[in-house]
């Protein structure tokens, strides 16, 4: 009988005392979209955070997941698919379906240890200054963990998933309970029906980020990610025009405002 790994409960108050600390999310901000947003919305904090279609979806399906996985096992598995409450929509009942009969075949295979060992977990690591929420936390068995991230968006960058997951993995260090356990990582893709299995970042990929962006901060140096259109004088990123910097700072910064119409 495999020996069930328990973690220990959340410190909400040294949560709450870190929230100057890197998330996942800041990090892939910082490196994956645009510095200058970075800077506007976490350290000027002149961008409020806005929901939108998308991240209701996805909090709405973490939201459903943590509940389930936590009472679902206490209940016959021909009646898991009742907890799919009416007000979900057309757009949410086919995912919820679907990974509902994912995890009745995984408790099927393994009913022992199907309950996860920790759901929406909040870990802070004071060494590198950084913290984030882990959604959950698989126990294979004796030796081996599985991270897993839900992702309810419409499309996928494999690259910025091995980024969040580099970030977890170097995060999870800071769990002693997990010391000597080799890790998975997988995300559960409701939207289109997959499971992927991914490898992170390097380790040493992973705190050269953290470390420029924390460099950024004390330098005040930030780098737009959109360049100005010569022919209309506007910002653009490749696909679409910038909405967060100003025509300004972005000369300013390309050192031709000299340029710019009076």
């Amino acid at each position: 009988m495999t020996k069930r790994i328990v973690l220990s409960p959340s410190n909400t108050s040294e949560w709450d005392d870190t929230h100057d600390y890197l998330s996942k999310s800041r990090v892939v901000l910082f490196h994956k979209t645009c510095q200058i947003k970075y800077r506007k919305q976490y350290i000027e904090k002149c961008i409020p955070y806005e929901e939108t279609h998308a991240t209701t979806i996805g909090s709405r399906y973490h939201n459903f997941m943590e509940l389930f996985m936590a009472v679902a096992d206490k209940y016959p598995t021909d009646q898991w698919h009742t907890f799919i409450h009416p007000d979900f929509t057309e757009e949410e009942i086919p995912m919820l379906k679907w990974t509902i009969d994912l995890e009745i075949e995984r408790y099927k295979s393994n009913p022992e240890l199907w309950k996860p060992i920790a759901l929406e977990y909040q870990i802070v690591d004071h060494e590198h200054k950084i913290r984030g929420i882990i959604d959950r936390i698989d126990q294979i068995d004796d030796s081996t963990v599985n991270i897993i991230e839900y992702k309810t968006s419409k499309s996928h960058d494999k690259a910025k998933l091995q980024m969040e997951f580099g970030f977890y993995d170097l995060l999870l260090d800071a769990v002693p309970e997990l010391d000597g356990y080799k890790r998975k990582y997988t995300v559960i893709y409701p939207r289109f029906q997959k499971v992927i299995e991914l490898n992170p970042s390097r380790r040493a990929t992973t705190e050269k980020r953290i470390k420029d962006i924390f460099d950024a901060i004390e330098n005040d140096s930030f780098k737009p990610a959109c360049g100005i259109d010569v022919d209309t004088m506007q910002l653009r990123y490749k696909y679409g025009y910038c909405n967060i910097c100003t025509l300004e700072e972005i000369a300013v910064y390309n050192g031709i405002n000299q340029y710019l119409p009076s």
